[in-house]
């Protein structure tokens, strides 16, 4: 990718990190529901916090969403990934970004929206479409929580999205 890419949103500007995972391309390995240290996941149940890893797109731009849904806070949220996500041009691993590795905590309601790529651009690019992942978090009292979810980013390219573009509309994200 070009130095100085950005993408411009209402006067800021956000430059991505070139970060490299040191596995980046060998596809990393989800574990069956343990954690490194042997303990196993369960699902949440009511009262626990839910931590949920989703996919949205806004205005042609593709965006992971780690969000809390449960009444209380998470603590110690990982987000591991089965294989690296290009995102960014195709030069940023986003699934090597610290904040996936070990987020201290996510209060109840709470959401991070983390810039995947612009839509057109990732659809384009022979990459896998599959994003499969591994959410573990604790509960205030040690309680190990952790779900699997997987998103096919292809289904963006069917539903398309209106995006104004020099003052005509698309709705094809991939144009």
């Amino acid at each position: 990718m070009p130095r100085g890419f950005g993408i411009g949103v209402a006067g800021l500007r956000w430059e991505p990190k070139i970060v490299r995972s040191k596995d980046a391309g060998k596809g990393g390995k989800v574990s069956k529901g343990k954690k490194r240290d042997g303990r196993k996941t369960v699902p949440p149940g009511p009262g626990d916090p839910e931590v949920l890893l989703d996919v949205e797109c806004a205005q042609g731009c593709l965006y992971l969403v780690l969000v809390n849904v449960g009444p209380v806070t998470a603590f110690k949220i990982t987000v591991d990934f089965h294989e690296p996500l290009l995102g960014a041009g195709g030069d940023v691993d986003v699934a090597g970004f610290q904040i996936f590795r070990r987020l201290p905590l996510l209060r109840a309601g709470k959401e991070i929206r983390v810039f995947v790529d612009l839509a057109r651009d990732l659809l384009a690019r022979r990459q896998t479409k599959l994003v499969k992942a591994r959410v573990r978090y604790e509960t205030r009292d040690g309680k190990y929580l952790g779900e699997f979810f997987a998103h096919d980013l292809g289904i963006w390219r069917d539903l398309g999205e209106v995006i104004f573009e020099g003052g005509r509309q698309s709705n094809d994200p991939t144009q």
